[in-house]
């Protein structure tokens, strides 16, 4: 799974091959964006067997093979 951290913090993921990133939402609200501005939302972490782990709302990681920071 490849992920995106936008300029502003959203957190998109691609899934599969050659496949679009897409925006993530708020489990908890849909009509809210996945992103760094929530307390729950933890800094991008380098896990093992070359993967990125970013830990989310209701204790949930997300691993990826790549992940792409383009916050400033």
């Amino acid at each position: 799974m490849k992920g995106l951290l936008n300029k502003i913090g959203s957190l998109c993921i691609s899934r599969g091959k050659g496949k679009e990133s897409k925006q993530q939402y708020c489990y908890h609200n849909k009509n809210n964006r996945c992103g760094d501005w929530c307390p729950l939302f933890s800094e991008p972490i380098e896990a093992t067997n070359d993967r990125t782990v970013i830990e989310i709302c209701r204790k949930r990681s997300l691993y990826f093979t790549e992940l792409i920071d383009m916050r400033e």
